[in-house]
């Protein structure tokens, strides 16, 4: 009797296993069919040459693919642009650029090879910019002191080229906060604070708190959701867990904190495709799209940790029209 229960337990097992290994591909086909469904096109830093002992890289670039069609050839728009961050407006038509936390932030035209310094009255920006959903604004993390940062909002011009000489700050400057995201309607920011904190600010500088890791945790990029219910964050939940991409739901409290993916670090931001659920990531050196409600996952590009090509900070542009997003028929900045 004994040895039937054991192997009935054996065959559930089994059973449960290749159930698993079935659905699998089902799942990467099905988030497959949506991607193509949506349009739209995926832009992101590629990274690649020869890397010294301190980590340097030698050539770094922004391409640009349609989604939905596998690992399709990219198309270089910048090819001059730092690693450190990179922020799209979002008819794809105007990139804001960071090389490192405290450089000066440069702009270039989707298709231009030029970079030009974004003019606005910042005396020290962190980077890790965000710009608004209407295009009209840019919050940006701006240095403060030796080790603190504030979040700042600077009205960008209509052209991108003549950004407000004033940017107005909605945090003190008292902690460090970074990786500023956009609320749908452009009237709250979300945050990473300290490293540790996830916060929400309007324009008026009222803060509240949303969520804090433990001890040994970190908080990274955040990206707020066109719905406007999620943040997704990417964190660290204790000091031997692993980084990963996570999703908030608002209101707080409403639903509890999930897991959706591994992610390579918490040094990059996630991006939502639209109001489909879908979540953009880096992770092994490559872009993935994961699919919110099942956590089913595919690759995107074909960069690599060990190869020639690593790819990080995804942004989505939406269709134009029905035509080719403005990002890859702009004329490069003069």
């Amino acid at each position: 009797m004994r040895r039937l229960q054991l192997w009935l337990l054996i065959a559930t097992i089994v059973g449960l296993c290749l159930l698993g290994l079935l659905c699998l591909p089902l799942g990467r086909a099905n988030v497959r069919g949506k991607l193509a469904g949506a349009g739209g096109t995926l832009i992101y830093v590629r990274l690649g040459g020869d890397h010294g002992g301190d980590g340097r890289v030698e050539r770094a670039g922004v391409s640009a693919q349609p989604l939905g069609e596998g690992r399709a050839a990219a198309t270089t728009l910048a090819p001059h642009m730092g690693p450190g961050w990179l922020a799209v407006r979002p008819d794809g038509g105007l990139l804001l650029s960071g090389v490192g936390p405290l450089a000066g932030v440069s702009a270039t035209r989707a298709g231009g090879t030029a970079p030009w310094q974004w003019d606005a009255d910042v005396e020290r920006p962190a980077g890790m910019a965000d710009w608004s959903y209407d295009g009209r604004h840019v919050a940006m993390a701006v240095g403060v002191g030796d080790h603190a940062s504030a979040i700042a909002v600077i009205e960008a011009g209509t052209d991108g080229r003549d950004p407000s000489r004033s940017a107005s700050t909605c945090t003190d400057g008292s902690h460090e906060d970074r990786w500023p995201t956009w609320a749908p309607g452009g009237r709250q920011i979300a945050f990473a604070r300290d490293g540790r904190q996830i916060c929400r600010t309007d324009l008026n500088g009222h803060t509240q708190v949303l969520f804090t890791v433990p001890d040994g945790g970190g908080v990274g990029g955040l990206a707020w959701s066109p719905a406007g219910d999620t943040i997704a964050a990417l964190m660290r939940q204790d000091p031997t867990g692993t980084e990963g991409l996570y999703l908030l739901p608002l209101p707080i409290n409403s639903q509890p904190v999930r897991r959706l993916a591994d992610v390579q670090s918490l040094h990059d931001r996630p991006a939502w495709i639209g109001k489909t659920g879908f979540v953009l990531y880096a992770w092994r050196g490559a872009i993935w799209c994961v699919d919110s409600e099942t956590a089913s996952a595919v690759r995107i590009t074909d960069g690599s940790t060990l190869g020639p090509r690593q790819d990080r900070t995804p942004a989505w542009v939406a269709p134009q029209g029905g035509s080719a997003p403005k990002l890859l028929t702009t004329p490069g900045a003069p």
